[in-house]
This record gives C-alpha cells, sequence and structure tokens, in this order.
C-alpha cells in the first residue's frame, strides 16, 4: 500500500466504516510506517478492531500492537477493550488468547490469567493450544526475576504445545508450514526448564521436518536452531566433541536466511567458547558468514575478537 492508498482506504472507511478488510489494511501500513504515522489515527483503527472483530487472526501478530511506552492512553485504552471482551466471552479461547498477546509485554500477570482460562476450555482446533503455549512461552522467556516463575510458565507452555501435538489431524484448520517452528519452540523452552530429554526428541523432530520440508515455514531458522538445542543439550553431559559436531551442522545445511530472521542462533557458539572451544567456533563463523548477508560485518568482528583471545558481545543472539 502507497500513501495515496492510505488516503482513498481512509476516505472509503468514513462511509463504510464496517470494512475490516480495509482496516486490516490500513493497520499493516501505519505498523510499517509507525514512526511517522499519528498514534491517534492508527490507535482509532486498533480499537475500532479489538471492538468489532476480537477473534481476528491480526491480533497473533504484532501489526496491532500497541506500546504502552510509546502511547500509554491508547494502549490504557485497548487494555481495557480486550479486558470488556475476555469477560463478556469467556468461552470463546480465541479472544483470550488474543487479549492475552495483546498485553503480555506489559501486563504479564493479566496476560497468564487469561492464558489459563483459555487453556481450561477445550481445544477444537489445532492452532487453539498451539497460540496458547506460545504465549505462555513469551512470559517464560520474559520472566527472569523468578525462577520458580519461570518454571511454572514454561511447564505451563510445554502442555499446552504437547496437547496440540496430540490433536487428531482433522482439527487443523490452517496450514501445517508453521508445525517444525512450533515443535522448536517446544524443544527449546523444553531445554531451558531442564528437560533435556524432551529437548532433544522435540528438537530432533523439528529437524526432521524442517530437512524434509522445502516449504517449512522458517526453514533454515529451524535446521539452525534445531541443531543448537541438541548441542547444548550434548554439553551438559560434557560431551564436547557431540556439541562441536551439531555446532558444524547448524550452519552446514544453511544456503540463505529469511529477510525476517534475527540470524544465526549463537547459544552454542556462546557456550563452546566459555568452555574453551575457540576453532570450532571460528569454523561456524566461517559458515554464518556465508549465508547471513547483513550480519557479516558483525560475524567479523566476533571472529577478530574471538581470534585475539577475547569474548564477543552477542547481543542476544546467544539467547535462545
Amino acid at each position: 500500500m502507497k500513501p495515496a492508498e492510505a488516503d482513498i482506504a481512509e476516505a472509503k472507511l468514513r462511509s463504510s466504516p464496517e470494512d475490516t478488510a480495509a482496516r486490516i489494511k490500513l493497520i499493516g501500513y501505519y505498523f510499517k510506517h509507525i514512526e511517522t504515522t499519528p498514534k491517534d489515527i492508527r490507535r482509532a483503527h486498533i480499537l475500532w478492531l479489538i471492538e468489532h472483530n476480537p477473534d481476528s487472526e491480526i491480533w497473533t501478530s504484532n501489526l496491532g500492537s500497541i506500546s504502552k511506552d510509546a502511547d500509554p492512553e491508547g494502549y490504557e485504552e485497548a487494555k481495557n477493550l480486550w479486558i470488556t471482551q475476555a469477560d463478556t466471552k469467556k468461552s470463546n479461547p480465541v479472544i483470550l488468547y488474543n487479549a492475552a498477546n495483546f498485553l503480555y509485554m506489559w501486563d504479564s500477570s493479566t496476560a497468564e490469567t487469561l492464558l489459563d482460562s483459555a487453556a481450561s476450555l477445550a481445544p477444537k482446533t489445532y492452532e487453539v493450544p498451539s497460540e496458547i503455549g506460545r504465549i505462555y512461552g513469551h512470559l517464560f522467556r520474559l520472566e527472569e526475576e523468578s525462577p520458580e516463575d519461570q518454571r511454572r510458565l514454561g511447564d505451563k507452555a510445554i502442555d499446552q504445545y504437547e496437547k496440540c501435538l496430540r490433536m487428531p489431524s482433522d482439527s487443523i484448520t490452517k496450514t501445517m508450514r508453521d508445525r517444525a517452528s512450533m515443535v522448536l519452540d517446544l524443544a527449546e523452552i523444553s531445554y531451558l526448564s531442564g528437560y533435556n530429554e524432551r529437548a532433544t526428541t522435540y528438537a530432533a523432530e523439528a529437524l526432521e521436518q524442517a530437512t524434509a520440508d522445502r516449504e517449512a515455514f522458517d526453514r533454515e531458522d529451524v535446521i539452525n536452531r534445531a541443531n543448537t538445542v541438541m548441542g547444548l543439550v550434548a554439553l551438559r553431559s560434557d560431551d564436547f566433541d557431540t556439541a562441536k559436531q551439531y555446532l558444524a551442522a547448524s550452519g552446514k545445511a544453511i544456503k540463505s536466511m529469511s529477510p525476517t530472521s534475527p540470524g544465526p542462533s549463537m547459544a552454542l557458539a556462546d557456550a563452546l567458547l566459555h568452555a574453551g572451544e575457540r576453532r570450532s567456533v571460528i569454523e561456524y563463523f566461517s559458515q554464518c558468514s556465508a549465508f547471513w548477508e547483513d550480519g557479516r560485518d558483525l560475524i567479523n568482528n566476533w571472529e577478530n575478537t574471538v581470534r585475539n583471545g577475547g569474548m564477543p558481545e552477542f547481543d542476544g543472539q546467544e539467547k535462545l
């Protein structure tokens, strides 16, 4: 959508406010241009959509998010609308997890309560426990102060993901292309929660699915990160040779990364560096440099730091 097209869509909505598709397109356009879009214009469309279409698929993305820091007034309006929707539609798990997805960054306690309510309902489709598990996973990663709270959230995420995997095939209403990504998230949360056997099993399953399906969502990321998880599990038992094999495999099969990818994981590389394994990590950097063009300068800096005996700052790339 171009600026002139956005203006035309706005004009049409003034005479046809029920045109949901046009609002969703505008929300996507304004998210792309969020720095230059007046807050009240974007906010109006988001609030309307919460009120009229709280079960829209757009709420499983961040296109309709409102930052509590950037627009506190808009966030509070949206939060109150979501809580009203959740209170009046308590039997609809989609609306409950959509509300949680909107709130989890700034109101984790409210989001968890909403997810608990959604999880208590019998799911009719595969996507319901998958989405609930995904958002529990976000809360799990955000919780850094209390190991007990993090373990509780991790267990909830794992429970929902495993419920998803047990559901019959006729419960699937959308594409299965994202299944490998979901299983990978399950593997990572299992590893971070200390469930080594589960982590290995699910990482291997994710790797198998991504390797077999060239159209799998975020295929290269899954291959990279699934090998990373299995290598990290090997390190927990001091099996350095196996861990180094997984590090090499995590970069070996990748030809390129998608434009939306955050880049290759440095979690296993970081762990091996702390164990004194520098040569294998330098080789991994060389692999990554070949397929991660956007991060080539970063990789060169990391490699120079390692060659000079230092420890690079991975700026979050070392986290699962």
